[in-house]
């Protein structure tokens, strides 16, 4: 008999509004769970004075994908009662699978990660999991692996890894099968609903294998019968089709046959509108979605298996001595939307099941849960009470801090801008975090200084001036400063002593620097929507202009050969309008979003990863440096590429190096191919020459952000492009580059 029902978070497992797990109890375990909970609420943990660990997280997918952001909720579940920093890389394997892109991935983490420490590395899912079998070596050295997700498991694999353990992903396929025909007496038929991404194929071949072996006392068919993928119209339109008393097991549908990626959530809520039939899952990720539910995987509970395993050797133990877990952390779970959609009643359901979106009734509510509510609300009254009167206590108590110094320092070091409290001669009194860095000191070593000496002598003149007038007209004073390529909003306060007379100033410096950037590349952005404007209406003029004349030609000179001759040339103008409008379309996404600061090299890593080097090698020396540009950064490194990569260039290495001169940041990028003319260098960034058209766009890309680009190459020996980023739009991460003034 189902008595009980246990209200569970479900933002914690699928994004629900509620959950209730269905099991045999008795009602008076209620109190003992309300006991439990008000012992809690007055527990909680310290963390202080003790080391976080450093934990990194290799993500086999993306963000968005639900069982793999189960498991990261899972982990930091684990670790809620300790102090971690968590890292979390994510590889992308559902979309981009090719080696290239695996070594990109292998080099990218070499840079990054090759001065760090981490004390654990949590592994999710298959991809990751091969990955570091392959790598954790040589990029982690004895750091100890914890996987989840992890499918299709054998002993072998961990052979040579002394350092890995975890918990094995099992998918309950016949259960979910079996449990579906339970609940459809009847049914004449399965469908399978697969695709055919690795994953998919494997548990194809697994299933047609049970199959085969006659497991199942009805026939299932796969939709996709011949392997060749469907897209997802064909999908919606196969499960509309299908035929009376049949029942949908959905394995895996990622991908299509045109290559469209899907986050299982979406994908579902697309197809179970259209289905004639219920779908059943094996991933809870699908449930809340149009799923009806099944024997389902948890990346909630992978992940917090995997995060226990870890906490356990981070204090004291051996990874030697933590087993991996084989048995699978499948259970039963529903959806009540679903069942109600198929005429499914909740006493068939398997004992144990977990069921979404189930609404309690009144008449499910018994007398003694009646009066634990209503205990539990005075015992939450009784310590609202005494909280309010702590509050009262310590509202007292603040009103009397607020009126101390140290109360006063507190406040102005929380604010993330500078915070100067002067005399007014400028004998420094306080100075909080971040004043005290941005003038290359810490706040003790200011204190009894004069300000005016720590200044260049303008900036300190100009400074005693804003003083000076504060004192004599009681007013706050503002004004802009510019130092060392920052621009500051500077507000100077005078704070009266109690006689009335002014004894302190406050000086506020907020950076604007940012903001009046973000004010720059709106207005750049707008010169260039008219130059876009202007070329594109002048090249239609001319070019129309020209085929009404070549047309008026035709109908006074209807013979060969000037008819032929004429009609090549209206050809000759049609595809030059062509090429306008492609080119208006490339320059349309010029500054559609706001610039942001980017990382050079993985910024010219992805460029060239969409393109196909050949024999062509390249070689990158630009260091940890991020630059403030353009969202389509990365789209005017590939145009350079793609510049290098020409048909009868010959170019056979490109390389990219850094320098930073005069207070200026320059990439140079260059090749030893055909080198660029002198008299065709003067068209490379004017839009009138189609030829160059790509570089042009290069040029506007940067420009955004006030960055240029010019051609300094001898043309004997190659193209040669200097990219000059001022002051201010570029950050070391760490210093590599050579630096000359």
């Amino acid at each position: 008999m189902i008595s009980v029902y246990r209200i569970v978070p479900i933002s914690v497992l699928t994004g629900v509004k509620t959950i209730k797990t269905v099991y045999s109890g008795q009602p008076a375990l209620l109190l003992v769970v309300l006991a439990v909970i008000l012992a809690a609420a007055m527990v909680t943990p310290v963390h202080a004075g003790s080391p976080a660990y450093h934990i990194l997280i290799l993500n086999s997918y993306n963000p968005g994908l639900a069982f793999s952001d189960n498991e990261v909720a899972g982990v930091r579940q684990a670790f809620s009662n300790e102090s971690a920093d968590f890292t979390i890389e994510y590889m992308d394997s559902k979309r981009i699978t090719t080696p290239e892109y695996r070594d990109l991935l292998l080099q990218s983490y070499r840079m990054r990660y090759s001065k760090s420490h981490f004390d654990a590395i949590l592994s999710f899912d298959d991809d990751a999991f091969q990955f570091l079998l392959s790598h954790a070596d040589s990029l982690f050295p004895d750091t100890p692996v914890f996987f989840c997700g992890v499918n299709n498991f054998n002993d072998s694999m961990l052979a040579g890894h002394p350092q890995f353990t975890g918990v094995v992903e099992t998918l309950s396929r016949n259960e979910t099968i079996d449990v579906a025909l339970r609940l459809h007496p009847g049914t004449e038929r399965v469908l399978v609903v697969t695709d055919r991404t690795t994953s998919g194929e494997i548990n194809r071949r697994i299933l047609e294998g049970t199959i085969a072996s006659g497991r199942f006392p009805v026939p299932v068919l796969f939709l996709d019968e011949n392997r060749s993928g469907l897209s997802l119209e064909e999908l919606k339109n196969k499960l509309a089709a299908v035929p009376p008393h049949s029942v949908v097991y959905f394995s895996d549908f990622f991908q299509d046959r045109n290559n469209v990626t899907y986050l299982p959530g979406a994908v579902m809520e697309q197809l179970s509108p259209v289905s004639a039939a219920p779908i059943y899952v094996h991933g809870d990720q699908y449930l809340g979605h149009g799923a009806v539910g099944g024997m389902v995987d948890s990346g909630l509970l992978q992940g917090e298996a995997a995060g226990t395993m870890a906490i356990r050797v981070l204090h004291g133990g051996t990874v030697s001595s933590i087993p991996v877990y084989k048995e699978g952390m499948n259970r039963y779970m529903f959806d009540s939307n679903q069942l109600k959609r198929w005429n499914i009643p909740g006493s068939s359901l398997p004992e144990g099941s977990i069921i979404i979106n189930q609404e309690e009734s009144v008449l499910e509510k018994y007398g003694l849960w009646i009066a634990a509510v209503v205990l539990f609300i005075l015992v939450e009254t009784w310590i609202i009470i005494v909280l309010l009167l702590n509050r009262r206590k310590r509202m007292r108590a603040e009103q009397d801090l607020l009126s101390s110094d140290e109360t006063l320092r507190s406040l102005i070091n929380a604010n993330p801008e500078s915070v100067i409290l002067v005399k007014p001669d400028g004998t420094i009194l306080y100075s909080n975090e971040v004043a005290a860095s941005r003038l290359n000191t810490t706040p003790a070593a200011m204190l009894g200084k004069d300000l005016f000496a720590m200044m260049p002598p303008e900036t300190a003149k100009g400074r005693k001036e804003r003083i000076n007038e504060a004192i004599s007209t009681g007013r706050e004073v503002r004004s802009v400063d510019e130092r060392a390529g920052r621009i500051f909003d500077i507000t100077v306060s005078p704070v009266p002593g109690p006689a009335g007379s002014v004894e302190k100033i406050a000086i506020l410096a907020i950076d604007i620097t940012d903001s009046q950037q973000l004010q720059e590349t709106l207005r750049r952005i707008n010169r260039k929507l008219k130059n876009l404007s202007d070329i594109t209406r002048t090249d239609l003029e001319n070019r129309t202009y020209a085929i009404l004349g070549y047309i008026n030609l035709l109908g006074t000179c209807p013979a060969e050969p000037a008819r032929s001759e004429y009609l090549e040339k209206v050809q000759l103008m049609i595809r030059s309008l062509s090429d306008s409008v492609r080119f208006s379309r490339q320059y349309q996404d010029l500054g559609g979003k706001l610039p942001v600061w980017q990382e050079i090299r993985t910024t010219i890593l992805y460029a060239f990863s969409h393109v196909t080097l050949g024999t062509v090698r390249y070689e990158i020396q630009t260091g940890d440096v991020e630059i403030f540009a353009d969202l389509l950064l990365e789209n005017a490194f590939l145009y350079l590429v793609n510049w290098s990569l020409e048909p009868g260039n010959a170019a056979s290495v490109i390389r990219i190096s850094c320098r930073e001169e005069n207070g200026m940041f320059i990439l140079v990028y260059e090749d030893d191919g055909t080198g660029i003319p002198e008299p065709e260098k003067a068209k490379l960034f004017n839009p009138d020459y189609p030829e160059y058209r790509q570089i042009f766009i290069v040029h506007e890309i940067l420009d955004i952000t006030g960055i240029t680009i010019r051609e300094t190459g001898d043309p004997a020996r190659g193209a040669r492009f200097e990219i000059l980023i001022p002051r201010g739009l570029y950050r070391f991460l760490r210093r590599t580059c050579d630096k000359t003034e």
